[in-house]
């Protein structure tokens, strides 16, 4: 009873810290900009009624400081007394929680004011024209970035000071992960989008294009603020994050079999997968239609839809190789713990899916490009000119090209672990995830067999029943035809898969819960035995020490 009411306690406490820090933030970030914008830019927007508007803005944040201050410094000073009694509540993951908790608030409100002030400062420094808020509003962001970051390094020193930091037990270790592992990801996702931006805003400007967008030029200032941007606060946020991570996975190898760093790292895999193979594929489309001939519109421009996909391809191979690295090691280390098993299980099946789709969509597509021109279908009755096969043939192929390496690769790694006769290939062959991969393919497979074969005859059968023609044939079947064919083809391949799982015994084996049953008892079983053998050699040195 003493210990639930000592966990309701903490949790009100908390609750009621980060109620009104937010409120704080809230009071002392609106109001910096009200008193900065009256004192500092007469001119503003705020001429109308500005003296009305001021008292209104000044009472409603003056009023929220006031009461949300006090209510802070009562609770907070409530919760610093009792760490002091009681080591237990500095160790409590209520605290943990908050203590995380109030770390990203004040990260994020720190970080948006921070990206407000650099993009303002690269545009001014680029030669752009400033607002008529300047500089109310760039002294007003400085004040409350610095602000937050001052709440931050506070909330920091605190975490530090409780002793316990890195060596956190249970949900407060997952607090401190939580926090750490999406700081590392928004962190790594900005300074990604952040350096293809910058690059992007290069090769626009040297590029024949850098005209269309704007006859002053404020297009590349724009697109270069933002990158810089991005990518200064992404480097911030993200570089002491991943070093916090990897230190407590080279130093305890429960922190480098913990979820929540799998997740970073397949995530951050994952996003550079994605941006360079989405990206590549887009290249290799645009250079398919050039090999055609294709007519491009002069908006957007080609050089900008080139700069585009080339900008991304750098940084997104650069995380992809180097979160790939660190994957494969760690695992190269030690064994795989089942937390560990399914997180890559959802990184490889996942991967699998998407390469699938993408090929799966680009040769049905391409197939029914073949049929309709392969039937010699009208011309006129597909579109005018070449643009219609053009454009389908180099988006089916770019998806083929790309989507096809995707699933082979990770099928291939899915399947040597699936085929094996050990634990692990067992562990494999039942897992959710792949039955959830195999039979979902192969049911999506069947209904669109169904549906499209159901289609075909249909449409055959209304002919021969003397039903009037609209159109040519080719064009109503050629699609529901490659469709069924194409779907037909993985119905198969899936069901050899799924049969392959029930011949090497995946069916036959009993649940891993009942395995640890039977071990446990065999266990007892041993230790019993022991017991039994060493009294009976004491019965047998008493008996021998009789005379």
């Amino acid at each position: 009873m003493v210990i639930v009411m000592a966990s309701v306690r903490r949790i009100y406490i908390y609750v009621m810290c980060l109620i009104t820090l937010i409120a704080l933030l809230a009071g002392v970030t609106n109001l910096t900009g009200v008193l900065l914008a009256v004192w500092l830019s007469p001119h503003s927007r705020y001429d109308v009624n500005t003296l009305l508007w001021a008292r209104r803005a000044f009472a409603q944040w003056g009023a929220m400081i006031l009461v949300a201050l006090p209510l802070y410094a009562i609770h907070w000073t409530w919760a610093q007394r009792m760490t002091k009694r009681d080591e237990a509540e500095r160790t409590a993951s209520s605290r943990k929680g908050y203590l995380y908790i109030a770390l990203a608030i004040l990260l994020l409100v720190g970080a948006g004011f921070a990206a407000r002030l650099i993009r303002e400062v690269v545009w001014v420094l680029v030669g752009g024209e400033t607002s008529a808020e300047w500089p109310s509003q760039p002294i007003s962001w400085l004040g409350n970035a610095s602000f937050a970051a001052i709440g931050w390094a506070y909330i920091w020193r605190t975490i530090h000071q409780d002793g316990d930091y890195g060596e956190e037990v249970g949900w407060a270790a997952n607090w401190r992960r939580l926090y750490f592992t999406l700081a590392a990801l928004g962190g790594l996702v900005m300074m990604t989008l952040g350096t293809a931006r910058l690059l992007r805003s290069i090769l626009e400007l040297l590029g024949p294009s850098r005209t269309i967008y704007d006859v002053t030029g404020n297009w590349w200032r724009a697109l270069l603020a933002d990158a810089v941007k991005l990518a200064v606060i992404g480097l911030v946020i993200w570089w002491p994050a991943w070093h916090g991570l990897m230190g407590w996975a080279r130093r305890s190898p429960d922190e480098r079999q913990a979820v929540l760093h799998k997740i970073y790292l397949y995530a951050a895999v994952l996003l550079g997968t994605g941006i360079t193979l989405g990206y590549a594929a887009w290249l290799l489309r645009l250079g398919i239609l050039a090999a055609l001939r294709y007519a491009f519109p002069p908006q957007p421009p080609l050089w900008t839809q080139i700069a585009r996909a080339l900008s991304y391809l750098p940084p997104g191979a650069i995380v992809w190789w180097a979160h790939w690295r660190l994957v494969r090691s760690e695992a190269e280390r030690v064994a795989e713990p089942p937390e560990a098993a399914t997180i890559r299980r959802i990184y490889f099946y996942l991967v699998a899916a998407v390469g699938l789709g993408l090929l799966w969509y680009g040769l049905t597509d391409l197939l029914r490009v073949g049929l309709e021109i392969g039937l010699e279908a009208p011309r006129q009755s597909i579109d005018v000119g070449r643009r219609w096969w053009q454009e389908h043939i180099s988006l089916a192929t770019a998806l083929i090209a790309i989507g096809g390496p995707i699933w082979w690769i990770h099928w291939v790694v899915i399947q040597t672990v699936a085929r094996r006769g050990d634990d692990a290939g067992r562990a494999e062959r039942r897992s959710v995830i792949r039955k959830v991969y195999l039979y979902g393919s192969t049911l999506v497979a069947a209904v669109l067999v169904l549906l499209n074969l159901a289609t075909v005859v249909y449409r055959v059968l209304s002919l021969l029943l003397g039903e009037p023609l609209t159109g040519s044939i080719v064009l109503q079947i050629a699609e529901p035809l490659a469709t069924a064919a194409m779907a037909g083809f993985w119905w198969g391949f899936q069901g050899w898969a799924i049969r392959g799982d029930t011949r090497l015994g995946e069916g036959l084996t009993k649940p891993t819960h009942m395995d640890d049953k039977r071990r446990a008892q065999l266990q007892a079983e041993l230790e019993a035995a022991r017991r039994r053998v060493e009294e009976l050699e004491r019965l047998l040195e008493e008996l021998e020490r009789q005379p």
